[in-house]
């Protein structure tokens, strides 16, 4: 064990985006889709299938606050795009 008392993390955080050694993005897809997620649970308290939104107005709100959060700096880590594959098709059965 050293006596250093920085440690090197496993990932970089800069503007937002969390890069890892070989620019795998596995971590910023995580962090970003989670978050989706934890925003789709968080829109189900604005109303049940009685009273609330209609379907159509919780569309526009997924399509407005959702999807820009899943897709942040797409065009960084599309490249690689199957491995992330399963993070996002969790989104589209929200």
């Amino acid at each position: 064990m050293s006596n250093s008392p920085l440690c090197p993390k496993t990932f970089w955080r800069y503007l937002g985006f969390y890069f890892d050694h070989q620019l795998t993005f596995h971590e910023h897809v995580w962090y970003y889709s989670t978050k989706a997620i934890s925003t789709v649970h968080a829109m189900g308290m604005l109303g049940n299938s009685l009273r609330g939104l209609s379907p159509k107005q919780k569309r526009l709100l997924y399509r407005s606050c959702v999807v820009p959060i899943a897709i942040y700096g797409f065009c960084l880590w599309c490249h690689g795009l199957h491995p992330h594959k399963a993070y996002l098709t969790s989104l589209n059965k929200m």
